[in-house]
């Protein structure tokens, strides 16, 4: 092959690679793997599973939106107080992928399951996202991404690291009717036992 031509192809192949590694996360498969997520998890406790809200997850969409914009704030995550919601934060110094996200953030979710006592049902904060995501009342959910490259070291409470660049993501999940609700039995009646556990 001429020199030139092996050139044109390797920049050509460099320029693909650098915009592989570059691209945002598609925000639907990512929403469509949480909710598979989400319905997986809840099926070992024998409840229903939830479908996705459109209209929750633009609203959803935005507040990702603002939570990732808000540089060196502190504290790192602030709930908007709204729908039962979820968040979660992560970073890498590489890009993930969509499934990868989503089974992270819904085993995080889950695994709080650990700090849940069934024989005294109530509301529990270390529990708190695993009791809303199983929630037998919650029939719908709304699904938000936001990604962003940083190149500082540290984003506020979100400490990034000292590496840069690092990929970070702002996930909000909203349900529908909330739970976590306090009213007397909504615990015992909502957050029950697994039937299964997971293999």
């Amino acid at each position: 092959m001429a020199p030139m031509a092996l050139l044109s192809r390797s920049v050509a192949l460099l320029s693909l690679l650098l915009a592989v590694g570059n691209a945002k996360l598609d925000s639907e498969f990512f929403t469509q793997k949480i909710l598979e997520q989400y319905n997986f998890y809840r099926s070992l406790h024998g409840v229903k599973s939830v479908t996705l809200n459109r209209t929750m997850s633009q609203n959803c969409e935005k507040y990702a939106e603002k939570l990732g914009s808000r540089m060196m704030a502190r504290p790192c995550l602030v709930h908007s107080r709204k729908n039962g919601e979820n968040l979660m934060f992560y970073w890498n110094y590489a890009q993930v992928t969509e499934k990868d996200l989503a089974e992270f953030t819904v085993k995080e979710f889950y695994d709080e399951i650990k700090f849940y006592n069934f024989n005294r049902p109530g509301f529990i904060v270390p529990a708190a996202h695993f009791t809303q995501m199983i929630w037998k009342g919650v029939s719908e959910i709304g699904v938000g991404l936001f990604e962003r490259k940083f190149t500082k070291n540290s984003f506020g409470d979100c400490h990034i690291g000292t590496q840069v660049p690092a990929y970070a993501y702002f996930i909000v999940i909203h349900h529908n009717p909330e739970g976590n609700r306090f009213e007397k039995d909504q615990f015992l009646n909502n957050v029950l036992s697994p039937k299964r556990r997971v293999k």
